[in-house]
């Protein structure tokens, strides 16, 4: 990561579980929004584990071990969700609102990305571009999170912030970068 990395908390948990380690960071370069993690600890039991493939679009990649960006416009409802897990397969969603007219993104096709685990660190990052979204000069607000899941089924919600009582990445309070 070449950006300042934040840490994510845990949902509902004091201390994180599993005694894992897991921060992200974004930094913008114009109409890209550059985002990336980089999880540490006990990671022999994420499902899945990281894939030597090109990876490809999918859906339902929340199910299981999947970083997320939350990316939208100050001011304006409608925002995009890009979801990649550790095997490379992706997907970018927009909305017209909290968690309202979901559809795939079509102006992201098969976005730049990467993904590597090695010494109990899988690490994650990808190229957004923004042309649907929002122009060069507009202000983003943008909530990164992850959904880690384990061998066992123990699913776990990590993000910047969790307003609310559960887990729920879509709600604007926890959008706290600007960029």
């Amino acid at each position: 990561m070449t950006a300042r990395a934040i840490p994510l908390r845990p949902f509902g948990v004091a201390e994180p579980p599993w005694e894992l380690r897991l921060e992200a960071a974004a930094t913008r370069a114009g109409d890209v929004l550059e985002v990336g993690f980089r999880l540490a600890g006990e990671t022999a039991g994420i499902v899945p584990a990281c894939g030597a493939g090109p990876g490809a679009r999918r859906d339902g990649l929340w199910r299981n071990t999947c970083f997320e960006a939350f990316v939208a416009v100050a001011g304006e409802a409608r925002y995009l969700e890009l979801n990649l897990a550790p095997t490379r397969d992706w997907n970018v969603y927009l909305f017209d609102g909290p968690r309202l007219g979901m559809r795939p993104d079509t102006a992201s096709s098969d976005p730049p990305r990467a993904t590597d685990q090695h010494d109990g660190v899988i690490a994650a990052s990808f190229s957004l571009p923004l042309a649907s979204l929002a122009p060069a000069g507009r202000v983003l607000e943008v909530g990164l999170a992850a959904v880690i899941r384990r061998a066992d089924g123990r699913l776990g919600h990590w993000a910047l912030a969790h307003p609310g009582d559960r887990p729920d990445f879509h709600r604007r309070e926890g959008f706290l970068l600007r960029r």
